[in-house]
């Protein structure tokens, strides 16, 4: 009798948590959805092509066609990546939209532009320490531009010149990253100096002092705050009497 009812008891769990298996992979997959997306410039609605579309955390890649338009799978509650050399990186999530199978999602991009004649933004500076963690981070571009891992294939030779084309472009989007980076770093710098009184630079001329200069990311990273100021201050005195800014 005891045995019996060790049989029944050992049935019961079986069905339990073949239903806890059944609804946990039947949730998942409602979670699952199918992305359609086509993805154009913001100010023209010229489609773009080979932009790279990547989910966030995951190194496996899409890109658009010769038409803009790309299809993808994921989870819900992922989010998306778009990478284009020349333009803003773009972020993506449906995790708050209705649930449903299939999505059909118009992406717009702005373009990366560095403006050489800014309006002056008047506002307290990052401090020192603020400053040297943007430094510090600077270097550091999105993990989803890394190249994937791919095994070898028989047909390796044929995807070649497109891997090869893709892997560039990837090198192209973390040298905007970086550059752009750079950018916004030395800008703060500047924004420091201006509010304590070690140089006056006019904001519209943030972007053509940092081209002048030429001064390296690793510079920075390397240096004191102390050997950094001094090299900035010798170099903006030579690009205030270039531009007559005395």
């Amino acid at each position: 009798m005891a045995q019996l009812i060790n049989l029944k008891e050992m049935k019961i769990k079986k069905i339990v948590l073949f239903i806890v298996a059944f609804l946990f992979f039947a949730h998942a997959d409602a979670q699952r959805i199918r992305v359609t997306g086509v993805v154009m410039e913001k100010d023209t609605d010229v489609v773009k092509t080979d932009v790279l579309v990547n989910v966030v955390g995951s190194t496996e890649a899409f890109f658009t066609n010769d038409i803009g338009r790309f299809v993808m799978y994921m989870n819900k509650k992922d989010s998306i990546k778009l990478f284009v050399q020349g333009y803003q990186v773009f972020k993506l999530s449906l995790k708050d939209s209705a649930l449903r199978k299939e999505y059909f999602v118009k992406i717009k991009l702005e373009k990366l532009v560095v403006s050489k004649e800014k309006a002056v933004l008047i506002r307290a500076p990052k401090n020192i320490n603020q400053i040297e963690k943007d430094i510090a981070n600077a270097s550091i571009t999105p993990p989803e531009l890394d190249a994937p891992q791919i095994g070898m294939t028989s047909v390796i030779s044929l995807l070649y010149e497109q891997f090869s084309r893709r892997a560039q472009q990837r090198e192209l989007l973390k040298e905007q990253i970086f550059n752009n980076n750079r950018r916004m770093v030395f800008s703060e710098l500047y924004r420091f100096y201006n509010y304590y009184g070690l140089f006056q630079l006019p904001e519209k001329h943030f972007d053509s002092f940092t081209d002048y200069h030429q001064i390296s990311l690793e510079f920075l990273q390397q240096n004191t705050y102390y050997d950094i100021t001094v090299e900035l201050k010798a170099k903006y005195k030579q690009y205030a009497a270039l531009k007559g800014l005395w």
